[in-house]
């Protein structure tokens, strides 16, 4: 999804000569970024409930931890439906950023937590 994202940007840059007469084609572009972005964002929610409800019955990690990435998956979603408002100045927008910086959090924690269960099993 993120090659995606990058792929309308990518050619932009690579073209911009080509592209300086044709303002229609410059907009498409720009709006399709845009929509690949929101499927970036639903796709990273989906992901992230998927992974975490998994961990979390396979008793890899803490209840607690899964409701982090619960919330965190809401706000993705709640960020991507709302994305337009958010194009347009609404302060919606920055729900994404604690969105993503929960994502790391939690990637972060489950990192440990299988390194740590890990361990465990190694000296076992």
């Amino acid at each position: 999804m993120f090659l995606t994202r990058f792929l309308f940007e990518l050619v932009l840059i690579a073209n911009v000569e080509n592209l300086a007469g044709e303002p229609a084609l410059i907009e498409t572009l720009w709006r399709l970024q845009s929509v690949a972005m929101i499927f970036n964002g639903l796709a990273l929610a989906l992901a992230l409930v998927g992974l975490a409800r998994a961990a979390r019955l396979s008793g890899l990690i803490p209840a607690w931890q899964e409701l982090l990435s619960l919330g965190a998956a809401r706000a993705f979603f709640i960020v991507a439906i709302s994305s337009v408002a958010s194009l347009e100045g609404s302060p919606i927008g920055l729900l994404g950023l604690a969105a993503f910086v929960s994502w790391l959090v939690w990637l972060g924690l489950t990192s440990l937590w299988l390194l740590r269960s890990g361990d465990e099993t190694a000296t076992s």
